[in-house]
């Protein structure tokens, strides 16, 4: 496949992604507005705490089937095609395995720890508990079906990502509406119609790979080098995963037990909006993966980073983009967005979005740790950064400090994490640390600066209103864009943008294509 071939393919496959982001987004945000009336604060919060292993589970699910497909890509790198039944097989074990694993722990350490340390109050304890089982479930059909997934990115199908997720979250729409009709537990309910629509959509993976790769069928497979492989890959990864959840999830505990499920509300809100802006983000990361993957398997080191290289850049200017004017205008969005807005809901949101701006100027190098396999160490680094996160945050609540400075701790680590991955992968890689810095982390840094300028003038001069939020918005995607293209970008990469975004869109996505000419 050529160079511009698999260009074409990466823009394709981003735009597809954005497209189902854009409406998902919207849905899952108005979805929000109507669960928070239906649910009420307590309840909410508590469907955050309890029930938050269903928010986990994406970061999850991502984490596992990364690990899939990083060999399933591998072997099609190299042309490989016959091992990926292998493959496929191997994994899908080792997460039959890891599902009953969780299963089990979840059941007996998790329920145990809900029904003695979270604060719920007494008359939502079954409720609480059914939900929670509700979750659980959820959780196990999730990493089951996590090779099936794993299966469709490495064939690079994103649209039926975009096609599914958009009927997933049409799905959780119909049931806050039915939440409205009907006359019973709210909390209950909700919990068993989630499950009902995880097991639609994680049925519709499973239905389109049966039909589209009839060649790749299931059967239990022990290959103990394979596994090995596996398990010694995917259990690296669920480290920095599991310790990310703990980050997360985990400080929404701490929060729970500390402050009461009132403020799980607005951790939750806030998780919502972290959510959909990862989802931005990582589209583009998945888009580009397979690639990065492809390319090291070939050795196509400077295809490859200079896919890294802009994908960083990208991604933060994207991110940026939509950043700026929620944080500067969080007050007027979540009072034009919810009925009610748990208390500090709107700082939440603007110390997460500058911790995700951070973390959005590395994320991409991840994908050269995963394609080499040489993740210990990475991952290592990523476990103790989330770690430090929980553990300092739970030290900060036990000394009276305020809600919000988990979110500071994130941002202050997220800095250092970065600095320590850079050199982690210089070490373990040889990974082009000083030309990362002066092509991507230095244009960003003048390019989030300038284009702040005109954006903070008009929101200190102007006051708050409709008016000032539309023409706040149009002038930050007008200065972000301009000094993104101007100043961000290379002029190598304003050159290649220019002269091949018409064959982006001009040339078809031939999937039947050999890897090599």
């Amino acid at each position: 496949m050529t160079t511009i071939d698999r260009s074409s393919r990466i823009a394709k496959n981003t735009l597809l992604l954005y497209f189902r982001t854009i409406i998902t987004t919207i849905i899952a945000l108005y979805t929000t507005r109507i669960v928070l009336s239906v649910l009420g604060a307590v309840d909410y919060g508590l469907y955050g705490v309890v029930g938050g292993i269903v928010l986990m589970v994406s970061f999850l699910n991502s984490s596992l089937s990364i690990s899939t497909q990083r060999f399933l890509n591998f072997e099609m790198g190299r042309g490989k095609t016959a091992n990926i039944q292998k493959i496929f097989s191997t994994a899908l074990t080792c997460h039959l395995i890891i599902a009953f694993l969780l299963l089990f722990i979840a059941e007996t350490v998790g329920l145990w720890f809900v029904k003695t340390y979270l604060s719920i109050p007494p008359e939502r304890m079954s409720a609480a508990i059914l939900m929670y089982h509700f979750s659980v479930g959820i959780m196990f059909l999730s990493v089951v079906t996590a090779p099936y997934n794993a299966l469709i990115i490495a064939y690079e199908k994103m649209n039926v990502f975009a096609y599914v997720s958009i009927l997933d979250v049409c799905l959780k729409l119909v049931i806050v509406f039915i939440l409205k009709v009907l006359s019973c537990d709210k909390l209950m309910m909700y919990g068993f119609l989630l499950l009902i629509v995880n097991c639609i959509v994680n049925g519709c993976y499973i239905i389109y790979c049966k039909i589209k790769h009839k060649d790749i069928n299931f059967s239990l497979s022990f290959d103990k080098e394979q596994m090995t492989k596996l398990f010694s890959f995917s259990g690296w990864m669920f480290l920095g995963t599991s310790s990310d959840m703990l980050s997360g999830q985990g400080v929404n505990v701490l929060i729970n037990i500390f402050f009461g499920p009132v403020y799980n509300a607005a951790r939750n809100i806030a998780f919502q909006i972290q959510t959909g802006v990862y989802t931005l983000v990582s589209n583009l990361i998945v888009a580009v993966r397979p690639q990065i993957v492809k390319s090291y398997s070939i050795k196509d080191f400077d295809y490859m980073y200079k896919l890294v290289f802009s994908t960083s850049k990208l991604s933060f200017f994207l991110l940026y983009l939509i950043s700026l004017p929620v944080i500067l205008e969080i007050d007027y969005i979540l009072n034009l967005w919810l009925k009610e807005v748990p208390q500090f809901t709107g700082i939440f949101i603007q110390l997460i979005l500058v911790e995700m701006l951070i973390q959005s100027s590395f994320r991409s190098i991840s994908s050269v740790s995963q394609a080499s396999g040489k993740i210990k160490k990475y991952q290592i680094i990523a476990s103790v950064s989330y770690l430090t996160v929980f553990f300092v945050t739970a030290l900060l609540y036990k000394m009276g400090f305020p809600i919000y400075s988990t979110f500071i701790v994130a941002i202050i680590v997220a800095v250092f994490g970065f600095v320590a991955r850079l050199l982690e992968l210089k070490s373990t890689l040889n990974f082009p640390v000083r030309k990362f810095l002066s092509e991507v982390v230095v244009r960003l840094l003048f390019t989030a600066g300038l284009s702040s300028i005109l954006p903070l003038i008009i929101f200190i001069y102007a006051d708050s209103s409709l008016y000032r939020f539309i023409g706040l918005t149009f002038v930050c995607f007008l200065s972000i864009g301009t000094m993104s293209w101007f100043v961000g970008l290379t002029e190598f990469e304003r050159k290649y943008f220019t002269q091949k975004i018409p064959i982006f869109f001009s040339l078809p996505i031939n999937t039947k294509r050999t890897i090599f000419h």
